[in-house]
């Protein structure tokens, strides 16, 4: 009987102690080697070391040791690590988050406020070694600019475009790019590729390196990547199976917007390429949520920029991209499925311009058919915002200039069938068109002498073939500046399209009298020329097209046919 009380006694202890040892080995000492080391390595580290813009190195105990409160600080407050979307909380995993999960903060404020130990040697995981100033290692080639551009000391913002002509002898994929700016002036940069030499040849005709203005067509950002950077950013990862092609003669252009520093800057970007052997399986599509009615009013606390897209197919999200300047303070994302459900994508609360990035979802988001891809962008044009360009504040609006700015949401997108890419970017099209119309039609009621927004406006009106609108826009726009060479162009595209080959003809040829190296302004004016019956003529504009643009194949088979 006693033995038995004995053991009902135990039985009943037991939990207790067991309980009891839980908990002190829930509260057991954190200690740098063993709790904090691995959080400092993985999410701080690849920032802070030897050879990179931070300040000051994070790997060794004593230099993290003596910031202890400062890195409780900051990561508290989710100012570090910087710029960081949410997670948990329904969205989904990100590769390339920097962000600390719960358990990390709790780890941080325990060591601290343990008086920040170092503990065991033997728990010490192995400190990560960089052996490269390059994120993913030495690159497989490394290409840079020719020569130096020297960007002028002050002045406003400045876009220009640098041509790099690759050395590569054979068809390469590309599965990662990583860009260096080596120059605090930039402030971001488009890298895309160019087979027509159209840049190289614009280039060319200036005295120093690169050529100013908006990008030409001919250069593209390859199909599904985001080849940008922006500061802070990582390298550009392409999505499994799909890198992309780097043929031979194929140039690079950077399309880049510097800033003035108030010395001279000299500028020579450099881009680390890496190569795979496998071929790509399909491209994604890039999808850009953008608003152009950003108008934010001073001492705005809470303004919000809204956005919005529904997908024509089954798609899977890949990956998402951010951007807005200065004054961003929240950046939202998510779609609203078909079924009622809200499926969260990627959530930012707050907003660092200087550090960026795109962010890959670590296991692709299925959307059906009938989802809403939606962007919210909240800013604040307050005193409060310690990032606000403008003191007192001033109102804001959509531009390119830094004081300027942006709403984007950039996603990745694989239609589940190869074939719906089509669809989703018919789609896609009209949905840029309908807001081209509204942010020129509000440039055009605001300034009504905007010549520019004038012929932006009539030029999104004639690719939707509304054209007798896109006439009024256009002739507006040449009464406003007889010399503007993009009117002309359109002028003489709206005459081709209504059969007014004369008007066609002459509008085609002052506009080459003022920029004789527009392939696409020579190839409509031999296709008129065609028109006209003018073949003698019309050979000689086709062959300057072609010239101009090697790869303009309606040009070169109609001069084909012109010379049978």
């Amino acid at each position: 009987m006693k033995q038995g009380l004995w053991l009902l006694a135990l039985a009943l202890f037991l939990p207790f102690v067991t309980r009891a040892e839980d908990a002190s080995a829930t509260q057991a000492t954190v200690t740098f080697n063993k709790d904090i080391a691995p959080i400092i390595y993985r999410s701080c580290a690849p920032c802070h070391h030897r050879g990179e813009a931070t300040p000051f190195e994070l790997i060794r105990y004593a230099d993290v040791a003596k910031r202890a409160q400062q890195i409780l600080d900051v990561t508290s407050d989710a100012y570090m690590p910087p710029c960081p979307p949410i997670t948990g909380h329904g969205y989904p995993k990100l590769i390339g988050a920097r962000s600390l999960n719960d358990n990390d903060l709790e780890l941080i404020r325990r060591w601290v406020s343990e008086g920040a130990k170092e503990g065991a040697p033997a728990d010490l995981p192995p400190a990560p070694q960089w052996t490269s100033e390059w994120q993913l290692g030495p690159p497989d080639l490394v290409v840079e600019m020719a020569k130096t551009y020297n960007l002028p000391v002050d002045g406003k913002d400045i876009y220009r475009n640098f041509v790099i002509q690759s050395p590569v002898q054979e068809r390469r994929y590309v599965r990662a790019i990583e860009f260096r700016p080596e120059s605090r002036a930039a402030h971001h940069v488009f890298i895309e590729t160019d087979h027509s030499h159209q840049s190289r040849l614009k280039e060319a005709a200036q005295q120093t390196p690169g050529f100013p203005g908006e990008m030409p067509e001919g250069p593209e950002m390859p199909a599904g990547q985001f080849l940008t950077w922006q500061p802070g950013k990582k390298a550009s990862i392409s999505p499994a199976g799909m890198p992309w092609v780097l043929d031979q003669g194929t140039d690079l252009v950077l399309e880049a917007h510097m800033r003035p520093t108030g010395r001279i800057e000299p500028i020579r970007f450099k881009v680390g390429l890496y190569f795979t052997n496998q071929p790509p399986q399909r491209a994604a599509y890039r999808l850009v949520l953008t608003s152009l009615m950003v108008d934010i009013p001073p001492d705005a606390t809470n303004f919000v920029v809204e956005r919005s897209f529904t997908l024509p197919v089954d798609c899977e999200a890949l990956a998402v991209l951010p951007h807005c300047h200065l004054l961003g303070r929240e950046v939202e994302g998510h779609a609203d499925l078909p079924d009622g459900s809200r499926q969260p994508l990627i959530l930012i609360t707050n907003w660092d311009f200087n550090w960026q990035g795109d962010y890959r979802f670590q296991k692709p988001v299925k959307l059906p058919r009938g989802s809403t891809l939606r962007m919210q962008i909240t800013y604040d044009n307050s005193t409060n915002n310690p990032r606000n360009p403008n003191h007192p504040p001033k109102r804001v609006q959509y531009g390119s200039q830094f004081t300027d700015e942006m709403a984007e949401l950039s996603f990745l997108l694989l239609p589940e069938r190869a074939e719906d890419e089509k669809a989703l970017y018919t789609a896609d099209q009209k949905s840029k068109f309908d807001m081209g119309v509204l942010r020129n039609e509000e440039d055009v009621r605001e300034n009504p002498t905007n010549a520019e927004a004038r012929v932006k406006l009539g030029g999104i009106l004639l690719a939707q073939r509304k054209t007798d609108e896109a006439r009024k826009q256009i002739e507006r726009a040449l009464e406003l500046d007889s010399n503007f060479e993009r009117a002309h162009y359109f002028a003489g595209l709206v005459a081709r399209l209504q059969k007014r080959l004369p008007d066609a003809e002459r509008e085609f040829q002052t506009c080459l009298r003022l920029d004789a190296s527009d392939a696409k302004a020579w190839g409509n004016l031999g296709f008129v020329q065609i028109g006209l019956g003018d073949v003698k003529a019309a050979r000689q504009s086709l062959q300057h097209a072609v010239e101009i643009n090697p790869s303009d194949q309606l040009s070169r088979n109609a001069l084909d046919q012109i010379n049978k």
